[in-house]
């Protein structure tokens, strides 16, 4: 399994857009929380939020961020892999 380390930079909305910044952060949490991706114990700060988890649920956020334009920039700070054996009986 491989885990990965990042931040999602929430995009500002424009004028025309119905949605506010504080209520992107808020989507962007939520979906994070629901595919697996866990933020740290720092809350986001801003428009930046740090997450945590599996490969396989960035996809996921990913494809969600761009459908609905909420990302203004993903950096990947690290690709973990991990063994089934080092993970343990209980998955992590």
């Amino acid at each position: 399994m491989t885990t990965v380390h990042g931040i999602i930079e929430v995009r500002q909305p424009h004028p025309h857009e119905s949605d506010t910044l504080n209520e992107r952060v808020q989507r962007v949490e939520h979906l994070l929380h629901d595919t697996g991706l866990v933020m740290p114990e720092v809350r986001a700060n801003g428009d930046k939020i740090r997450f945590d988890g599996p490969e396989e649920a960035l996809f996921t956020v990913l494809k969600h961020l761009i459908e609905h334009r909420l990302a203004y920039r993903l950096t990947i700070e690290s690709l973990d892999r991990v063994s089934h054996k080092e993970m343990g009986s209980d998955g992590g």
